[in-house]
């Protein structure tokens, strides 16, 4: 066991408190991850840990987004040119679309429900105390969940599940018209108002995918009172919203909206219950090989982030972790 003594600065005015905290070590084998604290001032405090390594961590996630992005973008290129004739392959049955008219605003109305769901989000990540590490979260949780969704695109191609969705021009089998395709599909967002869309990329949902993956960010980042408790909701039922509006809009069969919602939220909490225990690391660690970026970033973390916020231009050298 090792014993840390140090002092912490917090935005919400607490005094400098001096903390005992008892941690395990990486290589004991024989410690069961239990934590123990001793408050030296009363009552519960959370517990400190120097930031380290930061700027790499961060420059490691974008790195990993921005490749995983073209790849995926540039994947769609290829999926879009085997979307099968729909002239030969009707719509498969779905119980959703095969009694639900197509609704005009629909799609218009989900892509607008991801932008507040984005800008929130923003806000949120930029306010908190602890932001380089919700913003590498977002970027590694949201590029793994994309590069899942390349493979299940990739291996199996569903006929058109709705007439008349606009899709971005047929793709230039060429490399660079391609990449060309790929650059402005990024730049576009993959929205469909904004003409960035590529059809046939069915399972799963990326706008599900998307709408699910802000709403967990922003309901775990936020602290957990009153006061906030309205913000969660409305979130959640925005998203809930939107994902109903794929469906009246007919740009996705129902399983990809499932499949988007539940695949979203297993990596999700997966991730976070690794990155808060290293006991759980070191007891499955044959799943570095599986999410090494996991490994990468949360390696010498421990425990969950205290929800503080402070003014994001303010320096901060200290990462606040909630040991519970």
């Amino acid at each position: 066991m090792v014993v840390n003594s140090t002092k912490s600065e917090s935005w919400s005015s607490r005094e400098d408190e001096t903390r005992i905290v008892l941690l395990p070590r990486e290589n004991d084998a024989n410690d069961n991850g239990d934590h123990v604290k001793i408050h030296m001032n009363g009552g519960p405090v959370p517990s400190t840990v120097e930031a380290k390594n930061e700027t790499r961590k961060l420059a490691g996630a974008i790195i990993y987004f921005l490749v995983g992005i073209f790849l995926t973008t540039l994947i769609e290129t290829f999926v879009h040119d085997r979307l099968p004739d729909a002239e030969k392959y009707p719509p498969l049955p779905d119980i959703v679309l095969n009694n639900v008219p197509k609704t005009e605003w629909a799609g218009e109305f989900a892509e607008a429900v991801i932008v507040i769901l984005g800008g929130t989000m923003t806000v949120v990540g930029l306010a908190h105390k602890n932001r380089l590490i919700i913003i590498r979260r977002f970027l590694c949780l949201t590029t793994t969940l994309f590069l899942i969704r390349d493979v299940t695109i990739s291996v199996t191609s569903l006929p058109e599940c709705g007439q008349g969705i606009p899709c971005t021009h047929e793709v230039s089998p060429t490399v660079w018209g391609r990449v060309k395709t790929s650059f402005l599909t990024v730049v576009k967002l993959g929205l469909t108002s904004a003409g960035g869309r590529l059809c046939g990329a069915y399972i799963y949902s990326g706008h599900a995918m998307i709408m699910t993956n802000l709403s967990f960010f922003i309901t775990e980042y936020t602290p957990r009172n009153s006061k906030l408790y309205v913000l969660r909701v409305v979130i959640w039922i925005l998203a809930f919203l939107g994902m109903i509006c794929i469906l009246l809009a007919h740009s996705h069969y129902t399983v990809d909206v499932v499949l988007g919602f539940y695949i979203t939220y297993s990596v999700f909490t997966n991730y976070h219950a690794f990155a808060s225990s290293p006991a759980l690391r070191r007891r499955y660690y044959w799943t570095r090989f599986l999410f090494p970026m996991l490994f990468f970033l949360e390696s010498d973390f421990s425990g969950h982030l205290t929800n503080e916020y402070d003014w994001p231009l303010k320096k901060s050298s200290r990462v606040i972790v909630h040991h519970t």
